[in-house]
């Protein structure tokens, strides 16, 4: 069964789109490894990368970190958008 063209919005592609490219930007940009790396270095906490279990669940940690701080972020420059009228009466 094919699916209805206009079921999909492009605002709900794009809110679909926009964190899987944020995702993909910090692992290809390896934006978290370098900030981990540097912060090793810096404080001397060799033994934050002996573990690799533990070492890799850091990076994932500080990469949903830095997820929901973009987020944050984009919700502060618009606003408008998400108000507490529009979150407490969804449409039916």
């Amino acid at each position: 069964m094919p699916s209805n063209p206009k079921s999909k919005s492009p605002a709900n592609d794009l809110a679909a789109i926009l964190p899987q490219r944020l995702s993909e930007a910090l692992i290809r940009e390896r934006i978290i490894p370098r900030f981990v790396d540097s912060y090793v270095v810096e404080h001397g906490r060799h033994s934050l990368q002996v573990h690799a279990v533990l070492y890799r669940d850091l990076q994932n940690l500080l990469q949903r970190e830095a997820l929901l701080t973009v987020t944050a972020a984009r919700w502060k420059l618009s606003p408008g958008e998400c108000t507490r009228k529009t979150i407490a009466k969804p449409n039916r």
